[in-house]
């Protein structure tokens, strides 16, 4: 995938700025490591005061879609455009959690917003073919839903089933645009944890307070805060991953690491706590992708030589007897049971109804009803499946696509590192499309931050008595040396 960079923001030589850009980043670290804990901490109180002033959440919400646009519009600041867009990926829940009256898909549009201001001020206005064709296959099949019910309903109906499609197609064309370093993959994982300690911190005190605390054989609303178990699982889960990214983040100092370490602890055991399975398996899943390209890395295998050792004794004689102490013993059968709870039934269904209507499929959200030829009845879980039902053999070509995708991406990485992380968020995102469908932004946020440009290579420049000795010995005359403001394009062959 060939694209160009949103441009960088240029300093003149003798500007303040500029020399702030050129201090060495370790030495600013212990202040960030400051300013990360504060920001961290400040958001248990702040879902506390959401929790109870349903207005503030609300207010929240508005704040963090206003302050992406804001950004997106002064065409300087992609990166932290990409920060706001984490932020709203981890706040989804917690929105819906404390009652906020901003809309239901507020941060799948509130992202899109954001995303196509940014690169229509760049004048980046065409997106990559495949992923726009992706969506494209998707809209003929609407016209079965707009000629069959009322404007209202087939608007509502519309939304709630492509808002994640176009999410993650706006995500995948803003991300193919921005270059990012590993520092800058840092940044955008620890905006999205932010908001997802507002979500333990309420489902950790769901806990604590209530009265009458059982845990059964399903999915458990009231260690989730209330709220529904599937979506706060795989949120809580998503942040664990990213903490698990930001522990590996050599440049970061020991404390920041160690707090990263004790999230990802708390962030598993609160996700295993819900009793919905979705956000552990997908975590597990996907560390345990990762680490097969992370242990190509000499730092990265050092780390883990030492760190997952660690982890997994914690995990297995800490977290884990206390789990099943405080459970009684049913998160253990929970986990140890591998039944579908349904799904596999209404993918059996979605098969039939493809079968049945195998050109435009019955249109978006119009399958609910039809899943009954298969004893079941509800909306699907996986949206692979709901692609082909709703969709036809359009779908069907939709999702090869979003394949083709993933797959070009991942083979035009370069670096253990750069493969690690594109191959984590690629299956986290595609296993939570396997059993949550498209409910939250954070499946298409993932997927498009995956897509994102690597850095350009840097290039060495070699001293002046290497490059008299490499012209002697080839009995060349000596090159013509460039002028200090020479572009990197034109310096010699970068370092791989």
């Amino acid at each position: 995938m060939s694209a160009t960079a949103f441009p960088a923001v240029r300093r003149r030589p003798g500007d303040p700025a500029a020399r702030r850009d050129a201090v060495p980043a370790r030495r600013s670290l212990p202040v960030s490591t400051f300013a990360a804990l504060i920001f961290l901490g400040a958001h248990v109180p702040l879902a506390l005061l959401m929790r109870d002033r349903p207005v503030l959440s609300t207010l929240h919400a508005m704040a963090a879609v206003a302050i992406g646009l804001i950004w997106a519009i002064s065409g300087k600041h992609p990166h932290r455009v990409a920060c706001v867009a984490a932020y709203l990926a981890g706040s989804e829940v917690l929105w819906r959690m404390t009652g906020s009256e901003f809309f239901w898909e507020g941060a799948k549009y509130g992202t899109v917003l954001i995303f196509v201001a940014t690169l229509v001020r760049a004048g980046h206005l065409k997106p990559p073919v495949p992923i726009a064709s992706y969506f494209a296959l998707l809209l003929p099949s609407t016209a079965l839903v707009w000629l069959q019910i009322g404007f209202s309903q087939a608007r509502n109906v519309t939304s709630f089933n492509l808002s994640g499609p176009l999410a993650l197609m706006v995500s995948v064309w803003f991300f193919s645009h921005l270059r990012l370093s590993w520092e800058g993959i840092t940044r955008i994982l620890f905006a999205l944890i932010l908001p997802v300690v507002g979500v333990l911190t309420l489902s950790f005190f769901g806990i604590v307070t209530s009265e009458d605390l059982t845990f059964g054989e399903g999915s458990n609303f009231a260690t989730s805060g209330g709220f529904g178990p599937n979506q706060v699982s795989a949120v809580l889960g998503l942040a664990a991953l990213a903490a698990f990214v930001l522990v590996l983040d050599h440049a970061r100092p020991l404390l920041f690491r160690a707090v990263m370490l004790g999230l990802l602890l708390a962030f598993a055991a609160q996700s295993a706590l819900t009793f919905s399975r979705t956000g552990v398996v997908a975590l597990v899943a996907s560390i345990g992708i990762g680490c097969v390209f992370l242990f190509q890395n000499r730092r990265a295998r050092i780390t883990l030589a030492i760190g997952l050792p660690v982890l997994i004794l914690a995990s297995m004689f800490v977290v884990a007897p206390r789990l099943e102490s405080m459970t009684g013993g049913a998160i253990g059968d929970r986990f140890s049971d591998t039944s579908p709870t349904g799904r596999d039934q209404l993918a059996r269904a979605d098969w039939l109804i493809f079968l049945d209507h195998p050109v435009l499929g019955v249109g978006p959200g119009q399958a609910k009803a039809l899943r009954s030829i298969a004893g079941r009845v509800g909306l699907s879980h996986t949206e692979y499946t709901r692609l082909i039902a709703e969709h036809g053999i359009l779908g069907l070509i939709a999702l090869c696509l979003l394949i083709g995708t993933a797959v070009a991406r991942f083979r035009a990485a370069t670096g253990s590192r750069e493969r690690a992380i594109v191959a984590m968020l690629y299956s986290w995102s595609a296993l939570f499309m396997l059993v949550s469908g498209m409910r939250l932004v954070a499946p298409a946020f993932a997927f498009g931050l995956a897509s994102a440009m690597p850095p350009r290579a840097r290039a060495r420049v070699r001293p002046k008595g290497e490059v008299r000795r490499a012209s002697a010995a080839s009995g060349g005359s000596p090159p013509v040396r460039r002028r200090t403001g020479a572009s990197p394009s034109s310096l010699p062959v970068p370092i791989r």
